[in-house]
Order: C-alpha cells, then structure tokens, then sequence
C-alpha cells in the first residue's frame, strides 16, 4: 500500500513539472513570435529598474530579437549612453540608456554616429544627409557635401562658427596600368574628399582630394590595386585641429594625416609606408584605425583595430612633439578577449579621465561597450544580447544630456507652433510660439555653440499662441537657436542673422 501511495504521488509530480515546462514553453514562443512580428523596439511595459551594486546583472528590456545587459562595476563618467546599433541583416536603432537599462529614447533608423553636439542637440548621418536635432528630436538643420558628391556617413565635425566638416565620395575612372603591373585601364578608384560646408548657405568654403596629395601605393590593406574597382584611403574620422587645420584618419593606409586648412598641403602623416614620426616606445604602431582625435591635453588618440598587427584591439594615446617628430605612447588599453576586431569601433575620452569604447563587429557574447578608468579598471559594460544582425556597434558615446520626455511622448508636432518672422532677418524677428500648457518657461537665444546670449522670457506662462519681438541687432551675421523649455517640453527654432 505505502509503495502504490508513493508511486502515485510521484506520478502527480512529474505530471506538474511536465505542466510547467509545457506551459513555459508556450509563453516563450509565444513571446517570440509576437517580438518577431514588430519591426520596432518593443518597449517595456514594467519598471523593473533598482539599484545595482558591484557585479550585479542589470538587464534591458527585450527589443526587437535582442536585448541589452549591463554590468556597473564601479562609478563611471558622468551622462548616458549613446549608441547606434548596426549589422548586415539591418536592426539599425538610435539608442539612448543610462547605467541601469533605463531606455530614454530609441529610434529604428539606419543612422550613422549619433552624438550630441553645441550642449542639447544630436546630430547623426542619416539617408545622404547628417541632421541636427534639438533635444526632442525636431529637425533644426542638416549637412551635406555639395558640389555633386555623396555624403559619407562616418563622420561629421561641427567647427565653433558652426560650419560643418564632412567627408565625401569622390571616384574616378583612372587607367591603373600606368601605376602598377597589370593595372586595368580603366578602374574605378574610390579615393577621399574633405568639404567645409557653410552653415548658412550650405556652399563649399574648403574642398580637399587624396586623389591630389596621396598615392595609390600608399594603400596598406584592403585593395588590390590590379582590380576594377577598389578604395584605396577609407576615411572614418575627420577633426578640425587646435590651430584649425584639419586631422583625418586613413583606415587603409594606415595613417592619420594632418592636412594645412590654408594651402592644403600635407602637414605631417603618421603612420603607413609615409610616416614622418619615430615612435619611441611603440614598435607595432597602429594598423586599419579608426576615430583619431585630438584630446584636451594636447595628445591623439586612436582606436587601434590592430587587424594586421596579430594583437588584440587597443585604444592607444599619442604625445606628439611636432617638432623633433616623435611620438611616445602614454596609454594603452587592450581588448581583454584576444582577437582584433575587423570594423568599426571609437574611443570617448571623458572629462573624469575614464575612457568609453564601442568595441565596433564584435562577435556573439562579446561586450559591445565598456568604459576603463584611467589605470585600466573596468567600471561598465554593456552586451547586446541577439543574433548578429543587431550586433555590431558604431561608436558610442557618453554624454551629459536632458530630455524632454512629455513632449516626445504625448505633445503631437501640430499642437505646437514655433516660427519666425522674417527668416532670414537683418535686426529684429517676431517669433510665434504656441504654449501646450501654462508653467514656469525659459525662452532665449543661443549661438550654435550653445552658449546663452539673450534671455527673452523667464517664469510663468499662460497657455497659447504668444509673440515676442526680439531685437539682435547688435549680434554677429549668423545661425542662431530661440529655445523654449519648461519642464517637460523644449522647442527650438534657427534664426539667421544677414
């Protein structure tokens, strides 16, 4: 009798098991299917965001097929995260989180280097053009190289009088037998193309080819040049020096290159087969880089892919002297997982010191960010956990920043009216700008690097269409913001100053 009660409770408890795991497995493909069958990010319907200390797990809301998990080990720089996710089979988001997976903004875009530029407003390439955004998301301006040649989508540099550096493709048809044995004669040759836009007329005020400064020789990796068709440079950075001229990186010459704004002569190449510098303490020097920049101290930093150089990926820092040409590494932080990442990838160096990576093509289960202190101690991580479209990350940044939520949200465009008369104007302009609710409202003008000139209303509004007369005639000719923000809205408008 005991044996027959034992067995028959068994048979209970199995059957239980077997209810639940059955059970489990419906929700999940029930779960799966209804992710798959969006074609945006699907956004949490729970608030599950607590306090995270030491290694503890903190994991994102599922998006599409794929989720993010953080892991904070330490206290970072200070603002958000931001990130564009990329891969070959498309899951392109714009991406906005903080430390603990809180989503603040997300948009399924293919956009390129998404980042904050003059204080509030994002800027990021997308279809041909990069745009300028205020900080909820309305398009204020946009870029785009002129003179007939295509926009390339992996940098943009926005210089203190708000003109605009881009890269572009240039290709020509060039009989390559007169360059190398067994050339084609008739190859078409992507090159690299440097235009200065006007921020208010939009016209070329600068324009540089390596088709007139490098040699197709020059190229170290990813060209054949007996092809019909190749790119020989590959420029993915561009930045306007502390004396003005202009830094470019050149991912297949490995070679970042510093061109005179002036004359556009060649200032100084470093790295590839024409380096002009000793590297003191650096032998294995930097190979198909990304993102060169000039950093606060003085000193350059490279995101070192190091795809030809047998050794992980790196971050490396630079303390050049320009005069006696030498260049002595002063820091150096290697990927932990001994493999070089083949594409993509940046650097962020922070006001804290700390350095923030995105780690560029990275593989399944491997970290698409992280951020070290300045002796190499890991303070973050963020993994996109999904299948290899969604994978790869740009670049991603850490930036101070301040979103209007309630206008993202719930505030239509419609509902609001924020516009000028006349536009352009010569010393007074009315703007018209319709109040969606009464509150305490800062309205004022600021230059395109984000600093303060004029405050127009400061305190209690009613809501409604209001008027203000403003007078910049004392103002320089150029491009200025009239920003309205309260609480939980911000719009603003460009002014053009004749």
């Amino acid at each position: 009798m005991e044996y027959i009660a034992r067995f028959f409770w068994i048979n209970i408890t199995l059957r239980i098991f077997l209810t639940i795991f059955l059970l489990l497995n419906l929700c999940t493909y029930t779960l799966h299917a209804q992710n798959k069958s969006h074609n945006t990010i699907k956004l949490p319907t729970y608030n599950e965001k607590s306090i995270k200390t030491g290694k503890e797990k903190a994991q994102l809301p599922l998006f599409n097929e794929f989720e993010f998990i953080t892991y904070l080990y330490d206290d970072t720089g200070e603002g958000d995260i931001f990130l564009t996710t990329a891969g070959p089979m498309g899951g392109n988001y714009n991406i906005i989180i903080d430390n603990y997976g809180e989503i603040l903004y997300y948009e399924n875009v293919a956009d390129w280097d998404f980042k904050v530029v003059n204080g509030n407003h994002t800027v990021s390439y997308h279809s041909g053009q990069f745009r300028v955004r205020d900080s909820c998301f309305t398009p204020i301006d946009s870029f785009e190289c002129g003179n007939g040649y295509a926009t390339d989508p992996h940098d943009i540099a926005i210089l203190p009088n708000g003109n605009a550096l881009l890269i572009c493709e240039e290709y020509r048809y060039i009989d390559m037998s007169l360059e190398v044995d067994s050339g084609d004669t008739n190859a078409y040759v992507k090159g690299g193309m440097i235009q200065e836009i006007d921020l208010i007329s939009k016209e070329v005020v600068f324009q540089w080819s390596s088709f007139d400064h490098f040699e197709f020789t020059d190229n170290m990796h990813g060209a054949n040049l007996t092809d019909a068709y190749f790119s020989y440079v590959h420029m993915n950075s561009i930045q306007q020096d502390t004396d003005g001229n202009i830094i470019i990186s050149n991912r297949n010459m490995d070679e970042v290159t510093k061109i005179n704004r002036s004359d556009s002569s060649i200032i100084w190449r470093l790295g590839g087969k024409n380096n002009d510098f000793e590297f003191t303490n650096d032998t294995s020097m930097f190979t198909t880089q990304h993102d060169a920049k000039r950093i606060e101290n003085g000193n350059i930093t490279i995101f070192d892919n190091s795809v030809f150089n047998d050794s992980p990926t790196r971050g490396v820092e630079y303390e050049m002297d320009e005069v006696a040409m030498t260049v002595t590494m002063v820091w150096e932080q290697k990927r932990e997982i001994e493999r070089a990442i083949t594409s993509m990838g940046n650097i962020q160096r922070l006001p804290n010191g700390n350095s923030i990576f995105s780690w560029g093509s990275v593989w399944l289960e491997e970290p698409n960010v992280a951020e070290y202190e300045p002796d190499g101690t890991k303070v973050f991580e963020l993994y996109i956990d999904g299948d290899y479209s969604n994978k790869t990350t740009y670049r991603a940044y850490r930036f101070v920043w301040r979103q209007y939520k309630t206008l993202v949200k719930n505030i239509a465009p419609e509902t609001y009216l924020f516009t000028n008369y006349p536009n352009p104007f010569t010393a007074t302009t009315t703007v018209l700008l319709n109040i969606p609710e009464e509150g305490n409202v800062n309205i004022s003008i600021t230059n395109f690097a984000g600093k303060t000139i004029k405050t127009i209303h400061n305190g209690f509004i009613n809501k409604g269409t209001k008027e203000f007369k403003i007078n910049l005639q004392s103002l320089a000719s150029g491009v200025y913001f009239c920003t309205a923000i309260s609480n939980n809205y911000s719009f603003t408008k460009k002014l053009v100053k004749q």
